[in-house]
């Protein structure tokens, strides 16, 4: 009976896939050291701190032995896991196999994870010592630049500004950090600060290379 004939409709199933929109890469993955170590810990590098000449006021004198600071940092492995199941009856009734927008998902996740832990080690507590048991702090007293950052004049800037990159670019400078090791990390927040602030938008300023920079 053509009253029957929506029982015949057909349906039409996509083969497309995509993943929803999430950070796939990895931001800080090209900014740290990459290593293979096995063992429940391991060394990661030696560190020798900075000597200094001393005048010599006689030409006889006895040899005046200097110190240098020995340091080492450890690395101790932690585990993560992600399983995505998928029974093998339900492939077969499906037009497409899950499995590779999975792994595409589940690669995301993972650099995702990567730089989290990048993030928290790069401001967290390293692991220093002859056995990795003493616990170094990061030094937020001369390596930080306040959220209410004072300007020279008194005024008080909050947000990312221009004057506080400038400060963090004295800091590196003053503790000689390599110019080819510095890396600039900022959310969507902060690059909307800085779109809103003159010096970045105005022709005026934003022609000047060394702003630029």
């Amino acid at each position: 009976m053509a009253f029957e004939i929506p029982d015949h409709y057909s349906r039409s199933f996509t083969t497309n896939v995509e993943l929803l929109l999430q950070q796939e890469d990895s931001r800080f993955s090209d900014c740290v050291t990459h290593g293979t170590y096995v063992g429940e810990q391991s060394q990661v590098v030696k560190q020798f701190g900075e000597v200094e000449f001393q005048e010599k006021t006689s030409r006889l004198a006895d040899t005046n032995f200097s110190e240098i600071e020995h340091r080492q940092r450890w690395a101790f492995p932690t585990d993560y896991d992600l399983a995505l199941p998928v029974e093998s009856e339900d492939q077969i009734r499906m037009l497409d196999s899950p499995v590779s927008p999975y792994t595409g998902a589940m690669s995301a996740a993972w650099n995702r994870k990567k730089d989290s832990v990048i993030m928290t080690a790069a401001l967290g507590t390293a692991k220093t010592g002859k056995n990795g048991s003493t616990s170094t702090t990061f030094d937020t007293t001369n390596f930080s630049v306040a959220v209410d950052f004072v300007l020279s004049g008194g005024a008080v800037t909050s947000g990312l500004t221009v004057p506080k990159l400038t400060e963090v670019k004295r800091i590196m400078d003053a503790a000689e950090c390599p110019g080819m090791n510095r890396y600039f990390g900022a959310g969507s927040t902060q690059f909307q600060d800085l779109l809103n602030t003159t010096q970045i938008t105005s022709q005026d300023y934003n022609s000047v290379k060394a702003l630029v920079n």
